[in-house]
C-alpha cells in the first residue's frame, strides 16, 4: 500500500511520500472507513481520509498514485520441518550462503561515503530518506536478523556463535546511528568525516564472518 495513507509511517512518509510498503490487513470495514493492519513488528488502525486515500473513494487519482495490490503465499505444498531436521537443513543452507560471501563490503561503502555525502548536501531531504532505506535501512535489518537466526542455529546445537552473533549486532548498531549521523549531515548541509563509524563495521563484520566459517565449517 501507499504509506503516505499510513498513521504508523509519521517519521518518515506520512503525508509526505508516495512510497510503497507492506502490510498484512487483518480487518477492513468499509461503512466505518476503518482499517487495521500490521506493519513491521506492530499492529495500527487508519481510518477516514486516510481509508479514503488508499482505495480511492470520491477521489481523483493523481499522477504520482500508487494503487494497491496484492501478494498471495500459497502454502498447499508446503512442508514443515521440526527439530533436528529443521536444524540440520537450515545449517545445510548457511554452510552454501557462506560460499557466495563477497569481499568486506563495507570497504567498499567507506571509499563511496564521502561522494554520497556531498550529493546528500547538495540534493533535497527526501535524497537522504531515500538513501538510508535502499542502503543503511536495510543493513541495519538484515544483520539484525541473521543475528536472531546465529541464535537459533545456536539454541538447536550448533555450539559457541556468539561471536558471530555479537559482530552482526554491532553492524546492525552501528548502520542505525550512522542513519542518525547522515540526517544531521542532511539538515546542517555540512558533510561530516564518518570514515571511522564504517569501518567498525567493516571490523565487525570480518569478524563475525570468520568465526562463522570456522563454526560452520564452509
Amino acid at each position: 500500500m501507499d504509506a503516505y495513507f499510513l498513521p504508523d509511517t509519521a517519521a518518515t512518509d506520512y503525508r509526505k511520500n508516495h512510497v510503497k510498503t507492506t502490510v498484512a490487513i487483518v480487518r477492513v470495514q468499509p461503512q466505518q472507513r476503518r482499517l487495521g493492519y500490521f506493519h513491521n513488528t506492530a499492529y495500527h488502525e487508519l481510518e477516514g481520509r486516510d481509508f479514503d486515500g488508499l482505495f480511492r473513494i470520491g477521489l481523483t487519482d493523481p499522477a504520482d498514485y500508487l494503487p494497491p495490490y496484492c501478494e498471495f503465499a500459497k502454502l498447499g505444498r508446503l512442508e514443515r520441518r521440526f527439530g533436528d531436521e529443521l536444524h540440520d537443513m537450515a545449517t545445510r543452507f548457511a554452510r552454501d550462503q557462506l560460499r557466495h560471501a563477497p569481499t568486506n563490503p563495507m570497504t567498499a561503502f567507506a571509499e563511496r561515503l564521502p561522494s554520497d555525502m556531498e550529493r546528500m548536501v547538495a540534493e533535497s531531504e527526501q535524497y537522504y530518506h531515500d538513501y538510508v532505506f535502499s542502503g543503511l535501512r536495510q543493513c541495519g535489518a538484515n544483520f539484525e536478523l541473521a543475528a536472531f537466526f546465529l541464535e537459533w542455529l545456536q539454541r538447536g546445537g550448533t555450539a559457541d556463535l556468539a561471536v558471530s552473533i555479537d559482530g552482526f549486532r554491532a553492524v546492525s548498531r552501528t548502520a542505525k546511528m550512522l542513519i542518525l549521523k547522515l540526517a544531521r549531515v542532511a539538515r546542517s548541509k555540512r558533510p561530516r568525516d564518518l570514515t571511522a563509524s564504517v569501518l567498525e563495521m567493516g571490523e565487525a563484520w570480518a569478524r563475525a564472518m570468520d568465526h562463522l566459517h570456522v563454526r560452520l565449517g564452509a
